[in-house]
């Protein structure tokens, strides 16, 4: 009799914990982003290809299952495009947070200045404009000044404040982002995050 308590009182403590981890059962979820094939913009050598590796990674060497990793490359990897990803798993993970969030960007980017010629004059101007998606445009009538111009702006491209914001849509334990790119390390960025 006390060998089958025991053996009852195991039976319920393991079936409780089985169904608290499926309860909170957290996923790890990555959006990896690889673009050397751009529409106007100059193309790179291997970014495509080091994004596809950064995904294989994940899936090999990580915890993370293929189907939860979005791997966009070249001409998929349209604005739109980014941006419906980033609304799916930010959906996803309102219904369950996910345990890890990784987004790797490898491609153009752009520093927090931008230098451009103004008659005889060389003008710097601070932008909010960031990652190249592979349609960018790069036609002058696309750049524009905010409305206390302040700021150059591109509706094109991938700004700080739409990037800070997309992540922070994201629910999981810990978000990860690795930026494989020029003007990478920009601080203006990784500031808005804290």
């Amino acid at each position: 009799m006390l060998f089958r308590s025991f053996i009852y009182k195991h039976l319920i403590v393991l079936f409780f914990l089985s169904t608290l981890n499926f309860a909170f059962a957290n996923e790890n979820r990555a959006l990896v982003i690889g673009i050397s094939q751009y529409t106007e913009v100059n193309s790179l050598r291997y970014a495509d290809a080091d994004a596809t590796q950064y995904a294989q990674y994940l899936v090999q060497f990580s915890d993370y299952k293929k189907e939860n990793v979005d791997l966009l490359t070249n001409l998929d990897a349209k604005k739109d495009a980014i941006e419906k990803y980033f609304e799916k798993i930010a959906k996803e993970s309102e219904r369950t947070p996910f345990k890890n969030f990784v987004f790797i960007y490898a491609g153009h980017g752009v520093g927090s200045k931008l230098s451009y010629v103004d008659g005889d004059k060389e003008n710097n101007k601070s932008t909010n404009v960031f990652l190249v998606p592979s349609d960018a445009k790069l036609s002058k009538s696309n750049f524009l000044n905010t409305s206390n111009n302040a700021v150059v702006t591109n509706p094109t491209f991938i700004t700080t404040d739409w990037l800070t914001q997309a992540l922070a849509k994201i629910k999981a334990d810990k978000i990860t982002v690795l930026l494989d790119s020029c003007y990478s390390g920009n601080l203006k960025f990784f500031h808005t995050l804290e």
